[in-house]
């Protein structure tokens, strides 16, 4: 548990630095019973999907399947729990 979002962002980055590789926000949503929800996740760890307009000229991309991620949650009275 920590005791606020900004908290666990900076020990989860310091955590993943040390380690060598990088974090980002995937998603962020508020549930039915008013807690927050979100997922922090390896930031080249998402399918990469070119919007390339010129099909043999892709954009060169370095995203791996990497699944590890860290889903929490915001509680009522501001404590966030993994």
């Amino acid at each position: 548990m920590f005791s606020s979002k900004e908290k666990l962002i900076e020990y989860y980055k310091s955590y993943a630095w040390s380690i060598g590789f990088g974090v980002s926000k995937l998603s962020s949503k508020t549930g039915d019973d008013g807690k927050k929800y979100f997922t922090l996740a390896y930031s080249r760890g998402t399918k990469y999907v070119s919007k390339s307009k010129n099909m043999l000229k892709p954009n060169p991309s370095i995203k791996t399947q990497c699944k590890a991620r860290l889903n929490t949650s915001i509680r009522l009275d501001g404590i966030v729990t993994i």
